[in-house]
């Protein structure tokens, strides 16, 4: 099983590119923090999105700094720095994105579609009013 599951923050905001066969590609780097304290260390991990995924509404909120959880399958390449050593990058095929942390408004898109290809408008409206334009709506 090739399988990795990673939580850390975006190193900077998502690219997209498209590949030679005309699909799409978002390409983002996961900085991920190991151990605590003065043994604390930071790995990055590059992730890519392919097709559809790549397309979706997900992208315009992948902004550096995003808290992230990401899972899928991995590559290790090892490579020779110019110094001479040895070095290795983690590229992960990503098949989940989880946001986390606060969600930033900001980012959001006013509108954004649904699964089922509709239109939803987003409201910026006080939560404290309520519903009160859907109060009308209600039969009883």
């Amino acid at each position: 099983m090739n399988k990795a599951q990673i939580t850390g923050n975006l190193v900077r905001d998502v690219e997209t590119k498209q590949t030679k066969t005309g699909s799409t590609m978002a390409i983002f780097t996961v900085a991920v923090n190991i151990g605590y304290g003065e043994r604390q260390t930071t790995e990055y991990a590059r992730c890519m999105l392919f097709g559809k995924r790549a397309e979706s509404g997900l992208i315009n909120y992948l902004k550096k700094g995003q808290p992230v959880a990401v899972a899928g399958s991995f590559e290790v390449e090892r490579y020779t720095k110019k110094d001479g050593t040895q070095g290795a990058s983690l590229t992960i095929a990503v098949d989940d994105v989880d946001l986390m942390g606060k969600r930033d408004e900001s980012a959001a898109p006013a509108v954004a579609p649904t699964a089922a290809g509709e239109l939803v408008i987003k409201s910026n409206s006080n939560p404290a009013m309520g519903n009160a334009a859907f109060d009308d709506d209600i039969p009883f």
